[in-house]
């Protein structure tokens, strides 16, 4: 969080603490992107299962979040904050209304989300809608 005339924004140095994440999964490439979802898929599926979603088919969900994820905006400008109860919040009602994944992506910063939707294009593309 950053105060620049009496408004509180997003501070930009606070995006680093993803930047390890994001280049993890940047540096992979497709085959690797590939083979480590579908290993890591069964245990996915379990925990999708026992948060109760065992009516929706996790394949089908994955490929919703796969095009939320691809279309998260990204955010070159300083982001404004407001204060609720004890958390921050965006100030624009837009962006507060956004999916909290892509919420995330934004508290991200614009290169950590660049790398993410790179991956998960990559991800889709291997993965064609069913």
């Amino acid at each position: 969080m950053s105060e620049i005339t009496n408004k509180t924004f997003l501070n930009p140095d606070s995006y680093h603490r993803y930047d390890l994440y994001a280049d993890f999964v940047a540096g992979l490439n497709e085959k690797d992107l590939v083979t480590t979802y579908t290993e890591l898929k069964p245990l996915f599926a379990e925990a999708f299962a026992e948060l109760g979603y065992s009516d929706v088919d996790f394949d089908k969900r994955m490929q919703s979040v796969f095009t939320m994820v691809a279309n998260a905006p990204i955010i070159e400008d300083p982001i404004e904050l407001s204060y609720f109860s004890v958390n921050y919040q965006f100030a624009d009602p837009n962006l507060e209304a956004l999916p909290n994944a892509q919420k995330l992506l934004i508290r991200m910063g614009p290169e950590n989300t660049r790398k993410i939707k790179a991956a998960v294009k990559k991800l889709q593309a291997s993965f064609p809608a069913q």
